[in-house]
């Protein structure tokens, strides 16, 4: 039986995060919104959001949380089920929070794309 996604494998630049498990990603793209009013049904429109990856990753010696922050970079995104995403130009965002559990970290840059 083949493995269904559970775990994920996130590259920055060629270097492997050390993150830890429950990573989400989201591919970005355009996401539609119906529009509606006092007639009903109008049709739809689209809007375009980023790929986001979010993440807590391992922190001990050695690193720096200067290291989990970066722009224009390559990020892939491995799921242990054989699909491969790739986002160029990515970069993080937000604040970087250190906490017992590791350094939380969100990566966005254009829509991202399936290696096939």
């Amino acid at each position: 039986m083949a493995y269904q996604h559970g775990r994920a494998t996130i590259k920055r630049s060629g270097r492997t995060l050390k993150s830890k498990d429950g990573a989400t990603f989201d591919k970005g793209g355009w996401t539609k919104t119906s529009q509606t009013g006092d007639q009903g049904y109008y049709g739809r429109s689209r809007t375009f959001r980023p790929s986001k990856i979010e993440c807590v990753c391992a922190f001990g010696p050695g690193d720096s949380m200067d290291d989990f922050d970066f722009d224009d970079e390559t990020v892939i995104f491995e799921c242990d089920s054989g699909q491969t995403y790739v986002v160029n130009n990515a970069g993080t965002v937000g604040e970087k929070q250190l906490t017992s559990e590791g350094i939380s970290i969100t990566i966005e840059g254009p829509e991202a794309q399936e290696i096939l």
